[in-house]
């Protein structure tokens, strides 16, 4: 089973290092993504895999 990743923060970092290492560790599963610039967070997970997360506050 394994572990459930969701981001927050698509900046270079990400990118570079926190992406990819999620990307070749079989016992994580990127299931998530979130950043403010709602286009550089589509890009990475078009890119990495994982669903966009809400940029809008969720309201009930």
């Amino acid at each position: 089973m394994a572990f459930r990743i969701g981001l927050m923060g698509c900046g270079s970092v990400a990118d570079f290092g926190h992406l990819p290492a999620i990307g070749r560790c079989s016992e994580f599963e990127l299931v998530g993504l979130f950043d403010p610039v709602r286009g550089r967070a589509a890009s990475y997970s078009a890119k990495f895999g994982g669903r966009l997360s809400p940029s809008e506050p969720m309201t009930s």
